[in-house]
């Protein structure tokens, strides 16, 4: 190798530093309670909306991008004023769990309701109505809940609840 190779990797190295930033959360304590962000989500940073992305603990220091990945900030954790970040919403979640296990319980107690209706009562059978209809009616939770789950994610980036502003450093907010 030639002397300028040698130098230009030396130097190459020593002005670079690298960014070592770890995708872990970022977490904020006042002495009560934390609240944790976690990498890829999005946050209010000193009245700017980026997307977190990870923390170089060794520096102190935060990744930041735009929603559109074309503007890197790196922040160091003194010159983060404010944050706010997006609450997580289970409305639709719930809501389509319950609408799931209704429907199901229904259908549950329709189908058992029909086919133990010719047999009487003599051996036990109507009783598996309750059992058929229960286990129908988690069913159609589960299934509801996991159906509404993309429509939850969209309406959680069409229509965010964000968090109230956290004062970082003049508060009791600091940055662990």
């Amino acid at each position: 190798m030639s002397k300028q190779t040698i130098l230009t990797i030396f130097f190459s190295v020593s002005i670079n530093q690298a960014n070592n930033f770890e995708k872990i959360a970022l977490v904020v304590y006042n002495n009560k309670e934390y609240k944790r962000v976690n990498p890829n989500e999005l946050v209010f940073v000193n009245d700017s909306l980026r997307i977190f992305k990870g923390i170089d603990m060794n520096n102190k220091k935060v990744l930041f991008k735009t929603k559109d990945d074309i503007d890197k900030s790196i922040i160091s954790f003194e010159k983060i004023r404010t944050l706010r970040y997006q609450k997580k919403s289970l409305q639709l979640r719930t809501t389509g769990a319950i609408v799931g296990s209704a429907i199901y319980a229904v259908w549950g107690y329709l189908q058992s309701s029909n086919s133990y209706e010719n047999y009487g009562e003599e051996n036990g059978q109507k009783n598996n109505i309750l059992i058929f209809t229960i286990g129908a009616s988690a069913f159609g939770g589960v299934l509801g809940y996991t159906i509404s789950y993309p429509f939850q994610v969209l309406y959680n980036s069409w229509k965010p609840i964000w968090s109230e502003n956290i004062i970082i450093g003049k508060s009791n907010w600091i940055i662990l």
